[in-house]
């Protein structure tokens, strides 16, 4: 039986790669880079980053970017991680994980909210470009916490309001999150119209953790799925200010234009992934959700 979680290091790496892809380490060196909400990230050198889940919820994440990055990569206008070697369960680690190129480009996160605008059509084109109807033959992963129905992630939300009492998040001047305020803003906007078009392929997780700018990409395809672009769309409301929001909403709408309901929608999936996010470990991506919900309920 495995473990719920793994500590992730340097030797732990240092083996995988020796076993399965010993000619990447040659010449470089291994040395922590990041620590995701899920993974550990690695740098290999200059040029390339080793990216490992931690625990076994995000176990199968990998290997579903592993799996669909090949078949969307030629779709998009903008990169996405370019896997070097797919790595596979071994010994004492049992998850899927991935060798990536470097990707240029500066984390969303680590870039001034009012910055980030300039980039807003640029993120709007991929995510349309991404949002093509599922063809036959082809099979998304299945998430039951992307794409879906509204209505699938009430339990969850308010299960998260409720959260708010012994868990407050705090916004950006110092007050905490309106328990009742996000209650009427979830009934209002997960009210609208559910998506009624034929699933098309969305990222899933599009948040300022997981873009690139200057130049855009976009990284970490673990909750890949179909369903309702709504979800990607939230993007307007999770990286951008009222200026870069409205610059993506324009763009999306010149190239693939969608109904209010589905605006109304993505306005629900910003609250609600900014809840989950703002609800779990402290740090700068919780941080962003203050400033998030602060927009939103606003």
């Amino acid at each position: 039986m495995y473990p719920d979680t793994v500590e992730v290091t340097t030797d732990l790496v240092t083996g995988l790669l020796r076993q399965q892809a010993p000619a990447l380490l040659d010449g470089r060196a291994l040395a922590p880079f990041a620590h995701g909400w899920d993974n550990e990230i690695l740098a290999l050198g200059d040029d390339l980053l080793v990216r490992c889940p931690r625990r076994a919820l995000a176990g199968d994440l990998v290997r579903h970017e592993q799996e669909v990055l090949p078949l969307l990569a030629p779709r998009l206008p903008v990169a996405v991680p370019d896997i070097v070697h797919a790595g596979r369960p071994q010994g004492d680690y049992p998850w899927h994980w991935s060798v990536v190129r470097h990707l240029p480009g500066t984390v969303a996160l680590d870039v001034v909210v009012a910055d980030r605008a300039p980039f807003a059509p640029q993120l709007a084109r991929a995510l349309t470009a991404l949002h093509q109807p599922v063809a036959v033959g082809e099979h998304p992963p299945t998430n039951a916490y992307r794409g879906v129905p509204l209505a699938d992630r009430e339990d969850a939300t308010r299960e998260a309001i409720a959260a708010l009492a012994s868990r407050p998040i705090h916004l950006p001047h110092g007050r905490e999150v309106d328990a009742g305020e996000v209650t009427r803003r979830w009934e209002s906007w997960s009210s609208a119209p559910a998506w009624g078009g034929p699933p098309v392929w969305v990222h899933g997780d599009v948040h300022a953790g997981n873009v690139l700018l200057d130049p855009v990409a976009l990284i970490d395809f673990g909750d890949v799925t179909s369903g309702d672009p709504a979800c990607d769309l939230a993007a307007a409301f999770l990286l951008f200010d009222a200026k870069g929001a409205d610059d993506f909403i324009a763009e999306v709408q010149a190239v693939r234009p969608h109904d209010d309901a589905t605006w109304t929608r993505a306005r629900a999936w910003a609250l609600r992934l900014a809840l989950a996010i703002g609800l779990g470990p402290q740090g700068r991506l919780r941080d962003e959700c203050g400033r998030v919900l602060d927009d939103l309920l606003t």
